[in-house]
């Protein structure tokens, strides 16, 4: 099983191009040149690259949790796991936001600020 939600992962990191990446919502208020463009795909894919590892390595915990739960369930170590993939996906989230950041200039961030709730890559 983990072999099959690794090798699918692979393939989705292999063949993610930037040509296939859209961004999110209508980002037109924000009037990005090309360049900015460019680079918020560049950072999208990185991100939801990153969420793709962080993702199987969170249902490789879950299987761990049902097998152990079958035998000596030793959920100490489990719950340093997962607490781990979660603060792992907080840091991604605000590593992504801090390009973000970069890649917007001042009069560009407080017209995003107002649609950050609901901007959500996946």
């Amino acid at each position: 099983m983990k072999v099959i939600i690794i090798f699918v992962f692979f393939i989705n990191f292999i063949f993610a191009d930037i040509k296939n990446v859209k961004l999110p919502y209508d980002l037109s208020e924000l009037n990005l040149t090309k360049i900015q463009k460019e680079k918020l795909k560049k950072a999208i894919i990185i991100y939801r690259k990153e969420l793709n590892i962080l993702h199987t390595k969170e249902k490789i915990i879950e299987c761990k949790v049902k097998k152990e739960f079958l035998k000596d369930f030793r959920y100490k170590k489990l719950l340093k796991e997962k607490l781990e993939i979660k603060k792992k996906f907080i840091e991604n989230e605000f590593k992504f936001l801090k390009q973000l950041h970069t890649i917007l200039n001042k009069y560009q961030r407080k017209k995003f600020i107002k649609q950050l709730t609901e901007w959500e890559v996946e």
